[in-house]
């Protein structure tokens, strides 16, 4: 653009042609730009006061750097907030630069029960999250002693190094590791006897569910781990519920030292007349999700 142009605003209609040059350029880098920002701008919360920009028209450098730096600030402050909420629950947060605000948010959703679509689910069996799956945390599997009649049903995950405070004396609901029986007769293969289950918790993106009697998931599922049903001795005081143990890819813990609850194979023992479940046969289980 000449002199007379820069300075007579009136003079650019008489280069119609270079303007909407100009114009397209403008248009082009921002349409570049917007292609690498606009996916971490949905991300954040809604942005408004953005300045709209038309076909044939100039676009001012202010203008432009004024609706990305708008985007910007929301996605930062996303970042903090989301920032803030991991370490609230404890959740390792970012790992490196570039770290996916949308993991890390399917993480919390997991955590929290937000979610709408994904869920959160054990693998009993080892401390690795199966493919497919993110790890929440690790730990090792606790419930009530095998032979007290009361106490706790459930086995829990248990999370180790964050102790609570002291209780003196032994009252109260008493848990106590879990450990699979040394007999090895009453394990199925692949899961090794004598040691502590080790267990990890995990977030699908997908629901989840698990199907007992076989390692086949029906059409639109995949598998995220198989193994085998177990639960108490069938003699036992206390009664637990029954768990799927990985037993295609088992880690076994440490041998157990002291008082423990312990875990059998569970098995059919009486199919009352019905075809398709033998007895004297390990359960199968799989946990499986939605494709």
């Amino acid at each position: 653009m000449d002199d007379n142009a820069r300075d007579n605003p009136d003079a650019r209609l008489s280069h119609p042609e270079s303007e909407v040059r100009r114009s397209r350029r403008w248009l082009l880098g921002l349409g570049v730009l917007l292609a690498v920002f606009l996916p971490w701008a949905l991300l954040a919360g809604q942005v408004t006061n953005l300045v709209e920009f038309f076909p044939a028209t100039t676009a001012s450098a202010s203008d432009v750097n004024n609706n990305f730096n708008q985007v910007k600030a929301a996605v930062d402050d996303n970042d903090t907030r989301i920032g803030n909420v991991e370490s609230a629950v404890g959740l390792p947060g970012p790992v490196g630069p570039g770290s996916d605000l949308e993991s890390r948010l399917a993480v919390l959703e997991g955590a929290s029960g937000t979610s709408g679509t994904g869920s959160v689910f054990v693998h009993w069996g080892s401390h690795v999250a199966p493919p497919g799956s993110t790890l929440l945390y690790t730990g090792y599997a606790f419930s009530g002693h095998y032979n007290h009649s009361g106490g706790p049903a459930d086995i829990l995950v248990m999370q180790a190094d964050d102790p609570g405070g002291d209780q003196p004396g032994v009252v109260g609901s008493l848990f106590y590791p879990v450990a699979l029986t040394p007999s090895t007769s009453l394990l199925p293969p692949g899961v090794s006897g004598d040691t502590l289950l080790k267990a990890a918790v995990c977030y699908s993106p997908t629901s989840t569910t698990i199907i007992w009697g076989t390692h086949t998931a029906p059409a639109g599922w995949s598998i995220l781990y198989s193994g085998h049903a177990m639960g108490n001795y069938y003699t036992h005081a206390n009664s637990s519920d029954v768990i799927c143990v990985d037993s295609a890819a088992y880690d076994g813990g440490p041998a157990p030292s002291g008082a423990t609850a312990l875990l059998y194979a569970s098995k059919i023992e009486a199919h009352g007349g019905l075809t398709g479940y033998p007895f004297n046969k390990f359960v199968k289980c799989a946990v499986i999700a939605k494709d």
